[in-house]
């Protein structure tokens, strides 16, 4: 099964972004008010991305059978 790569160019299509009246938005990963027009940064995560696939590369000290 091929992989696929939905990577994220800006802040409002990130999976962390919340909108706010207003200004812009708020970034729930770092903690910090956004623009929704600024650059993602490294750690943006797809909207429609799994559970799982957000997971990827961290361990959770669980052993894969």
């Amino acid at each position: 099964m091929k992989n696929i790569n939905f990577s994220v160019s800006i802040c409002r299509h990130c999976g962390h972004y919340q909108p706010q009246k207003g200004w812009g938005g708020h970034c729930q990963q770092l903690g910090v008010a956004v623009q929704g027009k600024w650059k993602a940064c490294p750690l943006s995560i797809s909207p429609f991305a799994t559970y799982a696939e957000h997971l990827d590369g961290v361990d959770c000290g669980l052993t894969h059978r």
